[in-house]
């Protein structure tokens, strides 16, 4: 576990947001969340001062650290997709692009189920009303479209 007296966060295909919050919080423990949240620059190290220079050698030696904190705890899979980052905002950039996709592919998953669900019932409402009412489920069925109407909006136009 990286010589840390506790259980590390490792990230699978379905604790993305909980990870990344715990991670924000280790890597700002270690001192180098600004470095993944904001990155550094690069620099020439020729015509840099001395001071300069040991900034810079600081700033890379932390990028590094939390590179590694991060490679140490995504699984073999999410490593593969991050593996040549080459700094650790890099990486942290490429996980949460994954990431928040598969969580937006998840949320019109469900959506979806959600709509299907809803036709069902309206199809289900429709078929056992008395049949007083067949002209009125006739003209729905004919002219509306039970998938971008509303239970509600069925239960108007009965």
């Amino acid at each position: 576990n990286g010589g840390f007296p506790f259980q590390m966060p490792m990230l699978t295909k379905n604790n993305y947001d909980n990870w990344s919050i715990k991670m924000k919080a280790l890597l700002g423990a270690q001192d180098v969340w600004d470095i993944v949240e904001n990155g550094f620059e690069e620099q020439d190290e020729a015509s840099l001062s001395q001071g300069v220079k040991e900034t810079l050698k600081e700033s890379r030696k932390r990028d590094k650290k939390a590179l590694f904190l991060i490679y140490q705890l995504v699984d073999e899979d999410t490593f593969e997709k991050i593996s040549n980052a080459t700094t650790a905002k890099e990486a942290w950039d490429k996980l949460q692009t994954c990431n928040k996709g598969v969580e937006q592919v998840k949320k019109i998953r469900l959506q979806t189920l959600r709509d299907v669900d809803e036709v069902k019932v309206m199809e289900k409402i429709l078929r056992t009303l008395n049949p007083s009412f067949d002209f009125i489920v006739t003209n729905i069925e004919e002219n509306k479209d039970l998938k971008t109407m509303t239970i509600e909006q069925l239960m108007g136009s009965l």
